[in-house]
């Protein structure tokens, strides 16, 4: 029987569980935005092209407002959004070669569904609660849409909707797959278990001179290669030491009109004085209206990458020693002292050579001596029926405890992996785990606490509830392999 024709008998129920996990777009006017004078197309699906003012709305509705975190993060979101709306449209393709349809007011000529969407949006009511029509027009109007367009966009919704809805009429759970769920659900298991990373290894890499020198020429090019990768994170940036006088300009206070002749006056003495700098330090403890006047307005030896674009405008071009113009930036006035300037430096390659080479040997040695330690402590653990504390503790390592977990537990990024929860639930109190498991880096070593089986005369009770998680869980499962068998037979 075909995926079709299961659909329209609803005697396959596996198939009926599809539709729950379709993203379902609000196409109400927030998301929406001009389409503007150029569209260049993304996607095209059995013909259907998405164009980048779809792509556009999606990404400004997942940012939510804010910018993303570098042209990464956007890269990956945009890469998500396409396949989005490629599976969107795969559904609605589908629930047109159904057969499926909207049911249209003979007046609007448009759909019910569509009509209520239209009708709910409170940007489209006037202060009555009431659907304008001039309100709507006029929204659509500003951004970009025709009346025709917009209630496309809806129908399009609609006729997803109604796919999904007509879908999860007919999930079935069987009773057997019910208790089994709640029984995985309800048996949970706490382990003691070792987490252990290869930079706890760090110390166990000999890392004598004479070593480090055998390994580099084992290794020829690996320190040159990692240094010209690193030369900026090992370059110290360029360092000043400044001191600043600063008066506040403000609406219903002093003008820079009388403020600039009293800040002439201190340059004026503080280059007249045998000592600039001293003499700077004893005004701005005096006048100056910065935070830095207990200082005696200095702002300390600081980078330049840590200094406001303020001060570093104003210590521009300045020898050590020399004072600045006196400088207006925003609601202030300002004179600067620059009393030290050290240059941006990278050392040499010779400088530090062996601190790349043994770096470098410590993140190529570290972690086979993990994982070789891994599975001596499984080992031990099994054999003596006690992890080696002694050992442990040389490496810094402890003997965690979970806390009751099942096959639903949400992953942490210390908590043992699924895996290991699995096996867990499927051992006895006392057994130490059969493998080491994996979560990124980190390798876990553990034995059973304790184990809390399902209680099933509470079963009935919490019938409903497992219930609606269950057939949650199955119709997402069956969508995603669903929407991949539309993949794979689409012209993409």
């Amino acid at each position: 029987m075909s995926i079709l024709e299961s659909m329209r008998s609803g005697t396959d129920s596996t198939f009926m569980q599809v539709l729950l996990a379709v993203v379902v777009v609000s196409f109400v006017f927030w998301f929406a935005t001009p389409q503007g004078d150029v569209a260049a197309e993304v996607a095209n699906v059995n013909g259907t092209r998405i164009m980048t003012p779809d792509v556009e709305r999606e990404m400004r509705r997942q940012f939510a407002g804010r910018s993303p975190n570098g042209d990464e993060e956007y890269a990956r979101a945009q890469a998500m959004v396409v396949d989005s709306l490629v599976d969107r449209e795969l559904v609605r393709q589908a629930a047109v070669d159904a057969g499926l349809m909207l049911d249209v007011d003979r007046d609007s000529r448009i759909s019910w569904s569509v009509a209520q969407t239209r009708g709910s949006n409170r940007q489209f009511l006037d202060e009555n609660g009431e659907f304008d029509e001039e309100l709507y027009r006029a929204g659509i109007r500003y951004l970009g849409y025709t009346a025709d367009e917009y209630e496309a966009l809806l129908q399009k919704q609609s006729l997803i909707t109604k796919m999904q809805r007509l879908m999860s009429y007919s999930v079935v759970v069987p009773d057997a797959m019910l208790r089994s769920a709640y029984e995985e659900m309800e048996t949970k298991a706490r382990l003691r278990f070792v987490r252990l990373r290869p930079a706890n290894f760090n110390d166990e890499v000999d890392l004598a001179d004479a070593v480090v020198e055998t390994w580099i020429a084992e290794n020829p090019g690996s320190v040159e290669a990692e240094y010209s990768a690193t030369q900026d994170s090992l370059t110290t940036p360029e360092q000043v030491n400044v001191r600043m006088i600063v008066f506040k300009l403000t609406g219903d206070g002093q003008g820079a009109a009388e403020l600039r002749p009293r800040m002439q006056g201190f340059k004026d003495e503080i280059e007249a004085s045998d000592n600039p700098d001293a003499t700077m330090d004893e005004l701005a403890r005096k006048w100056s209206e910065h935070v830095t006047a207990d200082d005696g307005g200095s702002l300390g030896t600081l980078a330049t990458t840590d200094l406001s674009e303020d001060v570093l405008e104003g210590i521009d071009g300045l020898e050590v020693g020399q004072l600045s113009d006196i400088k207006f930036a925003g609601s202030m006035i300002a004179l600067y002292l620059l009393n030290e300037r050290t240059e941006a430096r990278t050392p040499p390659i010779e400088d530090v050579r062996l601190d790349i080479a043994s770096r470098l040997m410590r993140e190529r040695q570290t972690p086979a001596l993990a994982a070789t330690f891994a599975e001596e402590l499984q080992a031990t653990w099994t054999a003596d029926g006690a992890a080696p504390m002694a050992r442990l503790e040389e490496l810094r390592l402890v003997v965690q405890t979970s806390s009751m977990l099942n096959k639903q537990s949400p992953p942490g990024a210390l908590a043992p992996p699924a895996s290991m929860v699995s096996a867990a639930l499927n051992a006895s109190p006392g057994d130490v785990l059969p493998e080491v498991y994996q979560s990124g880096e980190a390798l876990y070593v553990g034995v059973v606490d304790s184990i809390e089986r399902a209680d099933m005369g509470r079963f009935e009770q919490e019938r409903e509830a497992i219930l609606r998680s269950v057939v949650q869980q199955r119709r997402g499962e069956f969508l995603r392999a669903y929407v991949d068998d539309l993949k794979a037979q689409a012209n993409l």
